[in-house]
């Protein structure tokens, strides 16, 4: 797997084929795998902290590295290791709410009342929608706003009068309800019910990873499908 500096000026040292290392040249390379040393696939699809499991016992396979694998996601790590210790988000490994209802039965002028939905976590997403919605309308406004697992916030979508929300999916780690009123008070009032959901590849109460997610980026290894979801038992049901 390489040539030899032989003959009388040679060194006697390998220079290794592509892929290999080592002194005998008996070594794969960084970034190859495998008893022949084949080149790894990219593994910048999966994000910042991920690389190929390379080596002659490696598998290839996108992994965990330089991150604490156990946040569940190399993305849900503030630090890299060598600088500061990856702390859990809060809902790590903690049983979620799965159901709950947010509600405003009156409100003052002037006002601006928070509250928040959900313990802070990677992978979750929530469903809201309001069973009874009254305010002033265009004078006083609910905000729904999403926040990621880095502390990002965006606004989802402002509502006022008597449509409120209806939204199937808000992709979030946690989502704060805002309702701002304005100098004259209108009395209004409002009922929200909201359901939180593990996302694909996630399962239980609190929604843990399916075999598979730490060390290949996907669940059942990519080779089956994970019962997964609130209700979901983290079984990998294999291709045949």
């Amino acid at each position: 797997h390489g040539v030899c500096s032989d003959g009388k000026a040679g060194t006697g040292q390998c220079e290794c084929d592509e892929g290999y290392a080592g002194a005998l040249c008996s070594e794969c390379g960084a970034g190859f795998f495998g008893s022949n040393c084949i080149a790894c696939p990219s593994c910048d699809e999966h994000g910042e902290g991920w690389a190929c499991d390379d080596g002659k016992s490696g598998t290839g396979q996108c992994r965990c590295a330089g991150w604490l694998s156990e946040a569940s996601s190399c993305n849900a790590c503030a630090y890299k290791l060598e600088v500061e210790t990856c702390k859990h988000p809060a809902g790590i490994g903690q049983s979620l709410t799965l159901t709950g209802s947010v509600s405003l039965s009156s409100y003052s002028d002037n006002m601006v009342w928070t509250h928040v939905i959900g313990l802070p976590h990677p992978h979750v997403y929530y469903t809201l929608t309001s069973t009874s919605f009254e305010t002033e309308s265009d004078y006083d406004f609910l905000y729904v706003y999403k926040t990621s697992i880095d502390g990002t916030s965006s606004l989802v979508q402002r509502y006022s009068g008597t449509a409120g929300p209806s939204l199937s999916r808000i992709d979030a780690a946690t989502v704060t309800i805002v309702m701002e009123t304005d100098y004259s008070l209108s009395p209004g009032s409002f009922t929200l019910a909201y359901t939180t959901q593990c996302a694909e590849g996630y399962f239980g109460s609190a929604c843990q990873h399916c075999p598979g997610v730490l060390d290949t980026g996907y669940a059942c290894s990519g080779y089956g499908v994970c019962s997964d979801g609130v209700t979901g038992t983290g079984v990998c049901s294999c291709d045949a």
